[in-house]
């Protein structure tokens, strides 16, 4: 019987109880920031103990569907600031996947650069004018893992340009999607992501001859995603 190509489910990542265990080849989440950004009707805002409350649910989970073999790839600000705090996301994500049983096996720097005020260089985070939700600039991929291995090098330097598109405030661009898949996929892996978004990298994923299951809350993104990964579905 053929694999099902793509699933999409309308609820949390926390809890992903439709998917099997050691199921997943690739895991790709691009968190959101707890720093107040709307989305649809949801914003983006809880206290900084309930989020990483929240965040250490979805990696429990994604280690549980992770293969041995399978990498985990997380995206984060270098440093976020928050009511006038500055939180180090690497540090506190690497904790949370360390707890898990997941281990650092590679990471690589990139910029972002963004159509609102909320993304600002590194060295102007913690001036005062500067918004009081906010996010550097500067970037960490993080690879995770059950185990050490060797792996094909993220390519160095890059930047890339978010902007707003189908609703999403800041969609995955074309050519992050890109450098990602030509890094870590291989035709035929399964890849999750437990933030879909309106989902442009399951779209790329299934034209490259992979399967998909993403995960996204909000009713409206799902809804696009849905559509998108069926068009594309039917492409391939």
């Amino acid at each position: 019987m053929e694999a099902q190509k793509f699933a999409i489910y309308n609820s949390s990542s926390e809890k992903m109880h439709e998917l099997n265990g050691k199921s997943i080849d690739l895991a790709v989440m691009d968190p959101p920031f707890n720093i107040g950004l709307a989305y649809e009707g949801q914003v983006d805002e809880t206290s900084h103990l309930n989020y990483l409350s929240s965040m250490n649910k979805v990696i429990k989970e994604t280690q549980r569907v992770l293969k041995p073999i399978g990498l985990a790839l997380i995206l984060l600000p270098v440093k976020i600031k928050k009511q006038g705090r500055v939180h180090e996301y690497p540090e506190e994500y690497d904790r949370l996947c360390d707890n898990a049983g997941l281990i650092l096996v590679d990471s690589f720097s990139f910029k972002v650069y963004e159509e609102d005020f909320s993304c600002v260089p590194l060295n102007e985070l913690e001036n005062a004018t500067t918004p009081e939700n906010s996010h550097t600039q500067e970037m960490v991929g993080m690879v995770f893992g059950q185990m050490h291995q060797k792996l094909t090098k993220f390519p160095t330097g890059r930047k890339y340009y978010y902007t707003q598109k189908e609703g999403h405030p800041c969609p995955f661009p074309s050519e992050l999607v890109k450098d990602i898949l030509d890094t870590y996929f291989v035709p035929g892996n399964r890849v999750l992501e437990q933030f879909s978004g309106t989902a442009g990298l399951g779209k790329e994923v299934l034209h490259r001859g992979g399967e998909y299951r993403g995960y996204e809350s909000n009713p409206i993104y799902f809804e696009i995603a849905k559509e998108k990964l069926e068009r594309a579905g039917r492409t391939k």
